[in-house]
């Protein structure tokens, strides 16, 4: 029986040229190639999933030229029986974007027209403008943007700002994604919960807690059938933690309870270690109690090491202990913060 084997199992010598001289440059459809190691073993059935793989043997070699080539030769190569998928036709883009040839992935988009191929439009913001905003490229996310809008005639969707917003909020441009998610409207574009919950965590980074708080209070003003998570009530109380605004974190838990949102061991977590930085620790009791109660939750180490912390830097030793306990008593297992939390 032949064996067939993967191409990233041979040299990588070999790959490059089994890649570049048989595909780039060969114009018949490539047969089984023969590896160096005997005419016994088979490479590369010629298959949608072979392209696929060369694509990201080329990308990976920086072969970037090779792989372009590749990639509009691949149905003509086949006889028309590969069709170029999203899943081939992003590889290209994503390859010249991680080797920061951002220009280069967007004159892709050109060529895709010219061989009459039409990519998605998420094709573009969630490779080019995610890499962009992830390595802090700012300046150059925004032209990517506006060329995209006006040369390459793609409508933004959903998706595509929640890359924007994300990507500018965690870059500390908060109002920059503000800027976008208003933006958004001009192109009939809805926001999704996945877009406020994005906004309303930048804004409660940046301290401007008071704003994410209207934001969530007008979402399903603005958008009919769209309310609040877990997550974005979670995210707004983290806020309020951060800036230890507890009373008005508890009141968020309110909120989310009358509206039939249960929190999640998160949200207990995140007003656990708000509540013992604030040294409330007799909301905080109240709160391990309506955890257990309504909840069903049981502590978990997080917890544990956020009381136990807590406990030590308030000299309270013995309740420290306590708490040490019943963290056996719940058979809770410790990790290395625990002996941190002890050696404060």
């Amino acid at each position: 029986m032949v064996e067939c084997v993967g191409l990233s199992s041979a040299h990588p010598t070999f790959q490059n040229e089994l890649c570049s001289e048989h595909f780039a440059s060969s114009r018949t459809l490539p047969r089984p190639f023969v590896s160096s190691s005997g005419p016994s073993k088979r490479v590369f059935p010629t298959q949608f999933r072979s392209y696929f793989i060369m694509l990201q043997i080329l990308g990976r070699e920086r072969n970037l030229n090779v792989a372009r080539k590749l990639l509009f030769s691949i149905e003509k190569k086949s006889n028309r029986a590969v069709k170029l998928e999203d899943e081939v036709l992003q590889y290209p883009h994503r390859s010249y974007a991680e080797a920061s040839l951002f220009k280069e992935s967007m004159k892709l988009f050109r060529d895709h027209e010219v061989h009459c191929l039409c990519p998605p439009p998420w094709l573009l913001s969630t490779l080019v403008l995610s890499i962009l905003l992830r390595r802090g490229r700012t300046n150059m996310a925004k032209e990517v943007y506006d060329e995209m809008l006006r040369t390459y005639g793609v409508t933004p969707d959903t998706c595509t700002y929640n890359v924007l917003i994300g990507g500018f909020c965690k870059n500390l441009m908060v109002d920059e994604g503000f800027r976008f998610f208003n933006e958004m409207a001009g192109f009939n574009c809805d926001p999704d919960v996945v877009t406020y919950n994005t906004l309303v965590d930048g804004l409660c980074r940046a301290g401007k807690v008071r704003i994410a708080q209207n934001l969530v209070n007008g979402m399903s003003k603005k958008c009919e059938g769209l309310h609040p998570d877990v997550v974005t009530y979670t995210t707004l109380i983290r806020g309020y933690c951060m800036k230890l605004e507890l009373d008005e974190a508890l009141i968020v838990l309110e909120e989310m309870s009358s509206r039939g949102i249960e929190p999640n061991m998160v949200t207990y977590n995140t007003l656990i270690k708000g509540l013992c930085e604030t040294h409330k620790l007799d909301k905080m009791k109240d709160l391990l109690e309506r955890m257990k109660g309504n909840g069903g939750f049981s502590p978990d180490t997080f917890t544990f090491n956020t009381i136990i912390h807590s406990h030590c830097c308030a000299g309270n030793l013995d309740e420290a202990l306590k708490v040490f306990e019943s963290m056996k008593k719940f058979q809770v297992p410790m990790d290395s913060s625990f002996s941190i939390a002890l050696d404060t």
